[in-house]
C-alpha cells in the first residue's frame, strides 16, 4: 500500500512538471497577460532562422577632413519569423533608403573601430524596426544584421 501511495505521489508531481516543461501549463501570469510580446507569442520554439542577403550592397560617399570618401557594405539580414522576412522585402526600397541615409551619416574615425562598427551594426536594426514599425520592445523578436562586407575608402 505505501509502494502504491508513493507511486500515486510520483505521478502526480511528474504529471504537471511535464506539462509545465512542454509549455501547456503556466504558473504566475496567465498565457498573454503582458509577458510576451506580440511577436513573441507569434513565433513557434525552435523556429530556424531564415536569412535575406540584403542586394546590392550599399555603396555610399561621405566627406572626411575634406576629402571625398567611399563606403561598401554588404548586409545579410536573420529573422525566425517568416513574417518579418516577408515585409522587409516587401518594404525594400524604405529600407534601403533608411540605411543608405544612415550610411551617408558616419564619420570615418568612428567606422574605422570594432565599436564603430558594432554601434552602426545597432543603428541598423534601429532604422530596419523603424521602417518596419517595430518598438524596442519587440527588439528581441524581430531579428540580427550581419556585416558580411565592409570597405572604406
Amino acid at each position: 500500500m505505501k509502494a502504491i501511495l508513493i507511486a500515486i505521489i510520483l505521478v502526480l508531481l511528474a504529471v504537471p512538471a511535464g506539462l509545465y516543461s512542454a509549455g501547456l501549463l503556466h504558473f504566475g501570469a496567465a498565457p498573454g497577460a503582458g509577458t510576451e510580446t506580440a511577436n513573441e507569442a507569434q513565433i513557434p520554439p525552435g523556429l530556424p532562422p531564415q536569412y535575406l542577403t540584403l542586394d546590392p550592397p550599399f555603396v555610399v560617399n561621405f566627406v572626411h577632413r575634406g576629402t571625398l570618401r567611399y563606403l561598401q557594405v554588404s548586409l545579410d539580414l536573420m529573422y525566425q519569423d517568416p513574417a518579418l522576412l516577408a515585409k522587409v522585402t516587401e518594404r525594400m526600397p524604405e529600407v534601403r533608403n533608411a540605411l543608405i541615409l544612415l550610411f551617408s551619416n558616419q564619420e570615418y574615425d568612428n567606422l574605422s573601430t570594432l565599436d564603430g562598427k558594432e554601434l552602426l551594426r545597432l543603428d541598423i536594426m534601429r532604422a530596419i524596426d523603424k521602417v518596419l514599425g517595430l518598438s524596442p520592445d519587440d527588439r528581441k523578436a524581430a531579428g540580427e544584421v550581419f556585416i558580411t562586407n565592409f570597405v572604406m575608402q
